[in-house]
């Protein structure tokens, strides 16, 4: 049985993951270093440790920030 699909969006570009996935999970399919980034779903910063507890849903809209150096 087939895992059911949904629809989001990631910096932009819509994406097509599986349900019931954590924030880290989408990360690790997407194949995105947590490591050096920022993020926010539905316009709301996402601390580090919430990684692995917040779960994606439908439509959710997911920015990832990247530091940029500077002078």
């Amino acid at each position: 049985m087939s895992e059911k699909k949904i629809n989001i969006s990631v910096n932009g570009e819509p994406k097509n993951i599986n349900q019931q996935l954590t924030l880290s999970k989408v990360l690790n399919e997407l194949s995105i270093d947590k490591q050096m980034i920022s993020i926010a779903v539905n316009s709301d910063y996402v601390a580090k440790d919430q990684y692995d507890s917040l779960t994606i849903n439908e439509n959710d809209l997911i920015d990832i920030l990247t530091p940029i150096a500077g002078g």
